[in-house]
């Protein structure tokens, strides 16, 4: 639960605009499932508008943290669960907002389009918070830094190269209904629907 406690310190601290964003286009009320969920914290900050939500990580320490924390804060509307949504198709139940943020751009180009069909096949409406060109010299560093530290950097390079998001969504059927800047210029999020 270490690894968990250091994400809820440090990324988790600087994606709360990023998450408070989506979850003001989240209408209250809604169900969400959420691909990489790791700590659970965008379902956390969701809880009380939302009537349920189901997150998913293959970290086992994250997903630990995660329902640590809802043991702690009764919170009752949520489920977390460990899986490697590429290798399982268990989730047969429908949800109104499919979220995966910072996420899809890290999986092996295999397993990018097989899992954003999977949350489209279960979702409503789609939600994708995930990284676009760079605009300067210092925000490419950066991102090629942050992405090589994490170890993601090989999928991050495959991603741009088939157009990022904008790509993924064409071959996988799905129409962006819009996008919209966010807090970190290398982040956008997308809405899109099949």
């Amino acid at each position: 639960m270490l690894k968990g406690w250091i994400k809820s310190k440090t990324t988790d601290r600087y994606l709360r605009p990023l998450r408070e964003q989506l979850i003001s286009m989240i209408e209250p009320g809604t169900s969400i499932v959420e691909f990489g969920c790791g700590t659970g914290d965008l379902l956390f900050r969701a809880s009380s508008q939302i009537q349920r939500g189901k997150g998913f990580d293959s970290s086992k320490s994250l997903i630990a943290f995660a329902k640590e924390k809802k043991r702690s804060s009764s919170v009752d509307n949520l489920e977390f669960i460990c899986a490697d949504i590429g290798k399982h198709d268990f989730l047969m139940e429908r949800f109104d907002y499919g979220i995966a943020s910072l996420f899809i751009h890290a999986l092996p180009k295999v397993n990018r389009k097989q899992v954003l069909g999977k949350l489209s096949n279960i979702s409503g409406k789609i939600l994708i918070a995930d990284f676009i060109p760079p605009g300067s010299f210092k925000e490419r560093c950066w991102l090629h830094i942050d992405e090589m530290t994490t170890g993601h950097y090989q999928h991050y390079l495959t991603y741009c190269r088939e157009d990022g998001m904008i790509g993924l969504s064409k071959q996988c059927g799905l129409t962006v209904m819009d996008q919209m800047h966010t807090f970190d210029p290398v982040i956008n999020i997308f809405l899109m629907q099949k």
